[in-house]
């Protein structure tokens, strides 16, 4: 049968409550206090990871309202460069008519003052004839067959020259 033996009951026991104690004193409480310690970083590790993240929405919500704003103003920008082309592009439209319009009454001119020249010219030119045939005629006698060949030949250098 099985006998307890008291005093080594006692002894193991007194070994058992011997290494509890030591135990909970040297393993217990530094691992308590570990797990504590940690549990704290822990939890301010969570804290810290929410107010970044509240903070990087935060940030981001500036950026995208940022990224708005400047997306309306480049395209005012692009819409005021636009019209300013635009009218740019009518003026040097106006002002290239003008000068058309200006080179074709010069051109008009021009020539207006070239067909006149040119009938003076011919004038002049028609009189210096006349005056040679004149002359011509009044040198030689004058019959009718003289008049007749000067005057063919006067209407001749007229159409050649």
């Amino acid at each position: 049968m099985v006998s307890i033996d008291p005093v080594l009951l006692l002894v193991q026991l007194g070994t058992f409550l011997v290494a509890v104690f030591l135990l909970w004193r040297f393993l217990w409480k530094p691992l308590a206090k570990f797990m504590e310690a940690r549990r704290y970083a822990i939890e301010q590790d969570i804290e810290s990871a929410r107010k970044n993240r509240e903070s990087t929405e935060q940030l981001r919500a500036q950026i995208d309202q940022r990224l708005a704003e400047i997306d309306t103003e480049a395209r005012r920008l692009l819409q005021v460069a636009n019209d300013e082309s635009k009218r740019t592009r009518e003026q040097i439209l106006q002002e290239a008519q003008a000068e058309a319009r200006r080179l074709l009454d010069n051109a008009g001119r021009q020539i207006a003052e070239e067909r006149v020249r040119a009938i003076r010219d011919l004038r002049a030119e028609t009189v210096a004839l006349s005056l040679l045939i004149a002359e011509k005629a009044l040198k030689q006698s004058i019959d009718a067959q003289v008049q007749h060949r000067l005057v063919d030949e006067f209407v001749t250098e007229l159409k050649h020259g």
